[in-house]
C-alpha cells in the first residue's frame, strides 16, 4: 500500500458514498470470497448467537423429555410389579399386563433416542460456541491488519509530507539564481 511506485504517485481521493456503493470493488479489496465479509460482522455474530440460543433451548427440551421418560419408566416398572402381585391374587385382569410389559421397552427406546439426541445437541452447542470464538478472532485479526496497514500508510504519508515541507523551506531560502 505504498504511495510511490515506479515513478508514479497514488492519490487519496474522497468519493461520494453513492458512487462507492455502485462500484463496490472500489471500496473493498478484491480477494477470495472466504476472506471477504458478505455482510456486517455484527449481523453474522447475531446469527451465531441465535444458533447457540436455539441449541440451549433444544438441550433444555430434550433434557425435560428425558427426565419425564425416566420418571414414567420408573412408574411403569412399579405398575408392572403391582399388576403381577394383583394377578397372583386374582384381583387384576391378565389382558392389561401385556400392555404394561410392552410399554417398558418402548419407553427404554425413547430414553435411548433422547440420550443420543441430547449428546448431539450438546456437541452442536459446543461447536456453535467455538464458531463464535473463531468468528470473533477472525474479525479482530482483520481489524488489526487493517489498522496496521492504515497506520503504516499514515506514517509513510507523514514522512512524505515532512520531506515535501522541508524541500519547500529549502527552496524558499535559496537566493535568486540570476545575478545583476
Amino acid at each position: 500500500m505504498g504511495f510511490h511506485s515506479a515513478g508514479t504517485y497514488s492519490v487519496l481521493v474522497r468519493l461520494p458514498l453513492d458512487m462507492v456503493a455502485a462500484n463496490s470493488s472500489w471500496a473493498f479489496p478484491a480477494g477470495p470470497p472466504h476472506q471477504r465479509l458478505t455482510h456486517s460482522p455484527k449481523k453474522e455474530l447475531t446469527g451465531y448467537r441465535e444458533l447457540t440460543n436455539q441449541g440451549q433451548h433444544e438441550i433444555g427440551g430434550i433434557s425435560a423429555r428425558l427426565d419425564n421418560a425416566r420418571k414414567r419408566l420408573t412408574l411403569l416398572q412399579e405398575q408392572i410389579l403391582l399388576n403381577e402381585e394383583l394377578m397372583k391374587s386374582a384381583l387384576s385382569i391378565r389382558m392389561l399386563h401385556p400392555n404394561f410389559v410392552n410399554d417398558a421397552p418402548d419407553l427404554n427406546g425413547k430414553i435411548g433416542e433422547d440420550s443420543a439426541s441430547l449428546n448431539c445437541a450438546k456437541a452442536a452447542y459446543r461447536e456453535a460456541k467455538v464458531n463464535i470464538k473463531t468468528f470473533i478472532n477472525t474479525v479482530q485479526e482483520r481489524v488489526y491488519k487493517d489498522l496496521e496497514l492504515k497506520s503504516h500508510a499514515l506514517e509513510e504519508l507523514s514522512n512524505r509530507l515532512e520531506t515535501f515541507t522541508d524541500s519547500l523551506k529549502c527552496r524558499a531560502l535559496d537566493p535568486p539564481s540570476i545575478l545583476w
